[in-house]
């Protein structure tokens, strides 16, 4: 059965998230080593910590549990992907896990650019993100484009789109939405940053300046673009579009879409999971859709295959 694996961004982030998987799979902990960083290690599994409250950290935690926890799968149950891809930070975990950048220069990268998201929110003034759920998304799509400041981030389902720029701008949105009639339901995301929205423009040139200090390799398996919809062939692609995607809408249901096109029939979302499956199914129904929380869902997932 051919078999994609995706990844979360932020938002997914809880103290001592790692903690279950180290406890039940002695795998994970040379996964661990292999990103040679002992402050990452307490991170990820200290569940006392308040660290993760700051962006940098908590978009290495995110990113690095995904691969630790690929890593450990495939040692034990011998589960390979046949095609990865990301929503937002996700797709840099992505990126790690189909060694198109390694495992220690993946946990630098989303730091860094975790700051560069800080510092251009700190500049423009608070921003925040909201989930649109019932509304058509040209219907959104218009009252955004009708506020400066504020754009869609995301198309995360048929029926839900992400508004996300500075805070007084999508409240604007919002109100436009609520005026236009219909059922809809608002619920604001518990991220730290607006991101995919026109605050996160000096976070993207600055980034355009970070890639470059990195190296960039050829994807071991497929990686299918988180804003294009569309495989990576070769390194220079995601190094071009990372910058643009911190301004450019997720559009997470053509992805899913590109999966199905490309003849997946599962798609399992890598911990810390349980949100991406649920949109997984919503967008295709005939995708087997598989949230790896916890070990047990592993066990169940990969154990007779």
């Amino acid at each position: 059965m051919k078999t994609a694996f995706v990844y979360p961004g932020g938002g997914t982030q809880q103290p001592g998230m790692l903690a279950p998987f180290l406890d039940a799979w002695p795998e994970v902990e040379a996964a661990l080593d292999r990103f040679e960083d002992d402050d990452l290690e307490s991170l990820l599994l200290d569940a006392d910590t308040d660290t993760l409250l700051e962006v940098p950290n908590m978009l290495q935690a995110v990113l690095t549990t995904g691969i630790v926890a690929t890593d450990a799968v495939q040692k034990r149950y011998g589960a390979t992907p046949d095609v990865v891809t990301g929503h937002s930070l996700g797709q840099i975990t992505a990126m790690g896990v189909a060694d198109v950048l390694s495992r220690p220069d993946a946990a630098q990268f989303a730091a860094e650019r975790g700051q560069a998201m800080a510092d251009a929110e700190e500049t423009a003034g608070p921003g925040k993100m909201v989930a649109v759920s019932l509304a058509d998304p040209e219907t959104v799509e218009d009252a955004a484009s009708e506020v400066d400041g504020v754009s869609v981030g995301a198309y995360n389902g048929p029926r839900q789109t992400l508004v996300s720029g500075r805070e007084d701008a999508v409240d604007a949105v919002c109100d436009r939405i609520e005026e236009a009639g219909g059922r809809v339901v608002l619920s604001e995301l518990d991220v730290a940053t607006a991101s995919h929205s026109p605050v996160m423009e000096p976070a993207a040139d600055r980034l355009a300046d970070i890639v470059e200090r990195f190296e960039f390799s050829d994807p071991s398996v497929p990686v299918v673009s988180d804003t294009r919809a569309e495989p990576y062939e070769r390194a220079e692609v995601p190094q071009r579009d990372l910058p643009e995607q911190l301004v450019s809408p997720i559009q997470w249901v053509a992805a899913v879409e590109r999966l199905g096109e490309m003849g997946v029939e599962r798609v399992v979302e890598m911990p810390p999971a349980g949100v991406l499956a649920d949109l997984v199914s919503r967008i295709d129904s005939d995708l087997e859709a598989v949230a790896i929380e916890t070990p047990a869902d592993a066990e169940a997932g990969f154990g007779d295959d």
